[in-house]
């Protein structure tokens, strides 16, 4: 008898599982991506020409350039915070007040030591959140600019002097992908780039767990798109998450482009004709650099 009420007692606990597991799989597998329950996401506004994405918070607004403004958080004492989600390695900020306010920013997908010796002005109060991200507290006056700008001095200006690495179609391959974050935060270097297929079927349960091994990148990583990325609702995950799916950034006497080539997978030609055009520009423009261009195809 009692070997029944305990194997009864076992099919219930597995029942439990079960439905419990099914219902965190079907929970993490809806199409609609959902960071967290305090985090409001805001629809990519990004200006190809410049880089830079706007936003007005409090009276204020905030315009990053190497980067983008990703959502508003919510905090303690109905407090909201700007999120934005940098594109390179020392994002520009410049904010403009209407009114005086105390305005709240998270930096995210940046090296927080770095980036804070980078900033000279004493008046700013910078707080590291995690390995990759930075909190600004900043008092606006009314009518005035704050632009906060990494002083060229404090980054390198020889090529020989950082370094970064590059990798590339982690899919499925999480254990692998561990790995490799613990052998790159070792190496230290200034930015990381993933030249696509970070998950394998767009998923958005595949898109949380790789952003949340991202996470452990102490550096800022910079992306582009596969074609494993962009299956099903996956495009619109990637933009909510990581932006623009093509951008260019300069670093010390390097500049970096970033391309969507994910249409040549189904199309003659690898990139629109729109972003052809923005390409154009943006290589005339680094003429004297060293140019990086960085595809996934």
């Amino acid at each position: 008898m009692k070997i029944k009420k305990f194997i009864n007692l076992i099919l219930i606990i597995l029942c439990v599982c079960l439905i419990v597991g099914a219902g965190a799989f079907i929970y993490n597998a809806k199409d609609a991506y959902k960071i967290s329950s305090d985090f409001v996401s805001i629809p990519l506004k990004f200006n190809y020409d410049d880089s830079s994405s706007t936003y007005s918070i409090q009276n204020t607004q905030v315009t990053v350039y190497g980067g983008f403004v990703k959502g508003i958080k919510n905090g303690e004492n109905n407090v909201k915070s700007l999120v934005i989600r940098a594109l390179s390695p020392l994002p520009t900020l410049k904010i403009q007040g209407t009114k005086s306010a105390n305005v709240s920013i998270f930096i995210e997908n940046v090296n927080p030591d770095f980036y804070a010796k980078s900033i000279e002005d004493s008046k700013l109060h910078m707080s590291k959140v995690t390995v990759n991200t930075l909190q600004l507290n900043i008092p606006v006056s009314h009518g005035k600019t704050i632009k906060i700008e990494p002083v060229k001095k404090n980054t390198p200006n020889n090529v020989n002097k950082y370094q970064y690495i590059i990798l590339g179609d982690n899919r499925n391959g999480y254990d692998t992908f561990q790995k490799i974050i613990q052998q790159v935060n070792g190496e230290e270097p200034v930015f990381v780039i993933d030249n696509g297929d970070l998950v394998f079927s767009g998923k958005p349960n595949q898109y949380r767990l790789f952003d949340k091994m991202a996470s452990k990148i102490s550096t800022t990583l910079c992306m582009t798109l596969g074609n494993h990325d962009i299956r099903g609702n996956g495009y619109n995950t990637y933009t909510m998450l990581y932006g623009p799916s093509y951008y260019s950034f300069d670093f010390a006497d390097s500049h970096f482009t970033f391309l969507n080539s994910v249409p040549g997978w189904a199309q003659k030609r690898a990139i629109s004709d729109e972003q052809y055009v923005w390409l154009q520009k943006d290589l005339k423009k680094a003429q004297g650099k060293r140019i990086f261009v960085i595809t996934h195809t």
